[in-house]
Order: C-alpha cells, then structure tokens, then sequence
C-alpha cells in the first residue's frame, strides 16, 4: 500500500451533527497511520483544521466541495477521480458506480440497504454485477440480506463494525456523589431517548444525564415529559469532548429501538435498526463502564451477558428493572471489564483500518 493512495469519497457534511461523520473522520484518522489517504467531503463553513480539532486528530488531508448542491458535488467527484490515482474508498454507491466506470479499484462501504425504489437500489444492483469490486459490509445481518437480494458477483464481501478510539481523557466532567446514568447520541426516532425519561420518572434517587440533541428536539422533550429534576440535558459536544463525559457514568444506557431512522431522514422511510453498528455501544466499550442496552440481535453480533446487562427493547418497566440490576450488581466491574477487553482485541479503528488494507490487496 506504500505505492498507492487511499481516496476515500464522503457525502457526509461536516457540520457536527451525525454519527456518519464521526465514522468517516475516525476510519480516516486511522488509515492515515498506516498509508497515504485523502478525503474529499462537503464543506459546511468549517476548514479541514477545524474539523479535525473538533475530532481530536491528527491531520488528514481533506479536499472540501465548497458548495452545497448535491448534484454539483458529484459531478466534482467524477472530476477528482478522473485526476486522481488510487484505490477508490467511498460509503456512496454513486461514487462507487463512478470509479468502476473509470476501471478504478473500488470498495464501498455498506451501513443499509437502499429502498427498492430509489435509484440508489438501481446503482447497487449495477455494482453488484461486478466481480471487481469490494464490499464492506457494518454487520453480518447486513451481509446476509445483500447476499441474498442483490447475489454480487465478487467474492471480496466482508463484515467489519463500527470501532472507537481509546478514551481521550479520564477526567470527569460531572461530580457528583449521586449514582449517574448516562447516555451520549442521536435524539432520533429510534434511538430510545423517550424511554430513558419514563425510566428516569420513576428512579429519582438516581441522575440521568443526556448528551446529543439539537435544541428543537430538546425542547419537545421538556415539553412532553415536564420537568425531572434528575435529567440533565447537555446539549451536542465536540467529538473529542464526550469521554469526559462517559467517564462520569456509573452506567451508559444503548436503548436502541428495533426501528432506527438516520441523521436527516425526517420522512422516516428508511428503517436501518436491523442493521445498526451504533458507535456510542463501542465507545461505552473503550472507556471499560457498565453498559445497559437493548436485547437486539443485530448488537448481539458483537457483545453477549458477560460483557452487558440486557433489556426489551421498547419497554420502559424491562429497562428500570435491569437498570437497578446494572446499579446494584456486584460483578458490575467484572462485566464492565469482560466488554472493554473485547473492545480492545477486536474494534479499535486502528485494527478496523488494518483489516481494510488487507482488504485493498485483494482488490
């Protein structure tokens, strides 16, 4: 790989708001160790410093489509591509159909599977029929399902979730001699934060401490659950900034939905909760803590009991009751421990990065 460069092509706009741009920041932070690598992405009024200083990383060279047509963007892409040499990285199937067009190496990353009648399902059929390209799929359920609809061509189809980083600091940003239970993502449909307030109604001998969410949608929550005054919300936080955060936790809380909906996606059409690799279940991981989290196949792909305390997903009454469990359970360190030494032998990005590049050989 020392001989070639690494183009790695996002649709992600780096405004700071999505999981999907942490994703790309942090792959590409860690491909960036181990070969040359070069990002092209949408600019959101951020320098490409800026957004890896929000990120706590090193520099990436990062070439930003100054305009905020979609179309446009593209058809800049096609042009970067027509200029660059290198094997062709992208989690846009449109970017995917570009470089195999130019006889480019090409992988592309898989996080769900389109709706049938977009035009993103034709674009994948297309790229399917390619015994050349490569696919990377965030989790064996997704594998499964693309196998089985889309029958691709190329042997190269693999299975790689989500990853983090070690922790950045272990200072606590919130003292407290009360027991905290905390979550840090997305206020979307889906990801379980309403049942987090109904559980916290009913324990106020313990604090609950929300980071994520625009203010909008804090807002209606106060609004359709009145004042707690064992919630705090604490609004979005620097990528960088949250493992002060999860360090204050006594117990992190994944209450995913078996129906999750993406950053963005305010129609809710696209349902990704059977394929989810969240990345906050990987960071409550790396900073070794008790994690609560839904009984969900698709998660139980990577963690077991012996690394998290389970509950129904959707059922507040299951959550409490297995929240008191995580609370009060004496082995708690011992589960805690079990889940970060998973974390640390197989989903760092840097052993996520390792298994691309192995991967870019075989292209």
């Amino acid at each position: 790989m020392s001989s070639s460069k690494l183009l790695y092509f996002s649709t992600t706009k780096f405004d700071g708001k999505s999981a999907n741009e942490v994703h790309v920041i942090k792959m590409c932070n860690a491909l960036n160790k181990f070969c040359d690598i070069k990002l092209f992405g949408i600019y959101q009024g951020k320098e490409s410093s800026e957004i890896t200083n929000e990120h706590g990383v090193d520099n990436i060279n990062i070439s930003l489509f100054k305009y905020s047509s979609n179309l446009f963007y593209y058809f800049w892409c096609f042009f970067q591509l027509l200029m660059s040499a290198g094997v062709v990285y992208s989690r846009s199937v449109i970017i995917g159909f570009f470089s195999t067009i130019l006889n480019k190496k090409t992988i592309v990353e898989l996080h769900y599977l389109p709706l049938k009648e977009s035009y993103s399902h034709k674009i994948l059929s297309f790229l399917a029929r390619n015994k050349k390209i490569a696919f990377v799929c965030i989790t064996d359920a997704l594998k499964v399902d693309f196998v089985e609809y889309y029958t691709p061509k190329s042997k190269n189809v693999y299975v790689m979730p989500d990853a983090a980083d070690f922790p950045s600091t272990r200072e606590k940003y919130i003292k407290s001699d009360r027991l905290i239970v905390g979550y840090v993502g997305s206020f979307n449909k889906g990801k379980g934060v309403d049942l987090i307030l109904k559980v916290a109604k009913d324990l106020s001998g313990v604090d609950f401490h929300l980071v994520g969410g625009s203010d909008d949608q804090i807002r209606e929550l106060k609004e359709q659950f009145g004042s707690l005054e064992n919630v705090v919300f604490h609004g979005r936080k620097r990528s960088k900034d949250v493992s002060g955060y999860i360090n204050s936790f006594d117990v992190c809380l994944l209450p995913n939905s078996k129906k999750v909906f993406t950053h963005g996606d305010h129609s809710q059409t696209l349902d990704i909760g059977k394929y989810t690799s969240p990345l906050k279940l990987f960071e409550y991981m790396a900073h070794k803590k008790v994690i609560l989290c839904s009984k969900l196949s698709v998660l139980e792909e990577v963690i077991s009991n012996s690394s998290v305390y389970f509950f129904d997903s959707d059922s507040a009454s299951s959550m409490k009751e297995n929240l008191l469990i995580a609370l009060n359970d004496k082995s708690s360190s011992e589960v805690a421990n079990n889940s970060y030494n998973l974390f640390k032998e197989n989903y760092t990005w840097e052993k996520r990065a390792g298994k691309i590049l192995r991967l870019v050989k075989n292209v």
